[in-house]
């Protein structure tokens, strides 16, 4: 709802003769602009809190697929071929990518959606979260085998 269909709704109510029991009549424009800065408050508020719901909602897939995929590569070996394996499955699930009027979407989404030369919009970021997060799980793995073997 815009601004002003939301200011149309709420100033004919508090501004104007008085129906409600409770609504006393406003006089002033000082409170008239209070008013209207209420409205944008509740605007924002509701953009944002919106936003927070659809990105957890568009995330938690992933988070869960990861989490079981991580589970089940605790015993596979080579470390080498357990953290690329890891960080291919943060690379498809968690990768965010932006498309169109800034829409947050997973890249592998845009990956199978679009065609062409579009699809390295979903395919960059993908190849670029598992080219960073292979060599920080092998480094990882390894720090903790040594952890082990001192033991």
């Amino acid at each position: 709802m815009s601004e002003i269909a939301l200011f149309a709704l709420i100033v004919p109510t508090v501004a104007g003769p008085s129906i409600f029991v409770g609504f006393p009549r406003m006089s002033s424009t000082r409170k008239m602009h209070r008013l209207i800065t209420v409205a944008r408050l509740y605007i924002i508020v509701f953009g944002v809190l919106s936003l927070v719901v659809w990105v957890a909602l568009t995330s938690l897939p992933g988070l869960g697929i990861t989490y079981l995929g991580w589970k089940f590569t605790r015993k596979m070996r080579p470390v080498v071929a357990q953290a690329a394996f890891r960080a291919g499955l943060i690379a498809l699930t968690m990768t965010p990518s932006m498309w169109g009027h800034g829409i947050v979407v997973p890249a592998v989404v845009l990956a199978f959606v679009l065609h062409g030369h579009e699809r390295l919009a979903g395919i960059v970021p993908i190849l670029v979260v598992w080219a960073v997060m292979t060599p920080v799980l092998v480094i990882r793995a390894s720090k903790q085998q040594l952890k082990v073997a001192n033991r």
